[in-house]
């Protein structure tokens, strides 16, 4: 009986002061880890030529190589059809290209099909632009760690209280019992 009185108590005291046991300011939180593509990216190629498009408020920076060598092709025609949306990519000073549309505002997947003219070479290259929503991922659940150690606590009294128990019923059992049946 003492036993288990000791298990509840100290169960109980160790469940309370876990609980109330938190980091101080600067440590309750975890700071999110950012990865590299944070903005939506297609990737596609073919023989002739390599196609990277990063989408940042609703216009798509395209990079074009050609696909053997990786060397930047600056001297493009690039026609792009956006889901309903088509038209001709600029061509930027830095050797990108870029071209807006209203469908790089809207979380859905787009299909995007690019037509490139490089003098005499023509090809087709497409794929799909996964665009996600960004403010889905700030809606994620957050978890008090109070509450976690808390239940936590609560596991070990409820722990303590079993074996408590099963000590106290191994107590009362007689300690031979085939005694009876040796005799």
């Amino acid at each position: 009986m003492k036993r288990m009185s000791f298990i509840f108590i100290f169960g109980l005291i160790f469940s309370i002061f876990s609980g109330l046991v938190l980091a101080d300011a600067g440590h309750d939180e975890v700071a999110p880890t950012q990865s590299a593509e944070t903005a939506p990216r297609i990737v596609t190629h073919s023989d002739l030529f390599e196609l990277v498009g990063v989408v940042e408020s609703g216009t798509m920076t395209i990079y074009l190589d050609r696909y053997a060598d990786n060397a930047p092709v600056t001297d493009a025609n690039i026609e792009v059809e956006a889901g309903s949306e088509q038209g001709i990519a600029k061509t930027n000073t830095n050797g990108t290209y870029s071209f807006a549309a209203k469908a790089f505002t809207a979380s859905s997947e787009i299909p995007v099909t690019f037509t490139i003219s490089v003098g005499d070479e023509t090809d087709l290259l497409a794929a799909d632009l996964v665009m996600a929503d960004t403010h889905k991922e700030d809606a994620h659940v957050t978890t008090n760690p109070f509450v976690n150690k808390w239940l936590i606590g609560l596991f070990i009294v409820i722990a303590a209280l079993i074996v408590g128990v099963l000590i106290r019923h191994r107590r009362r059992q007689p300690l031979n019992t085939f005694t009876g049946a040796l005799k």
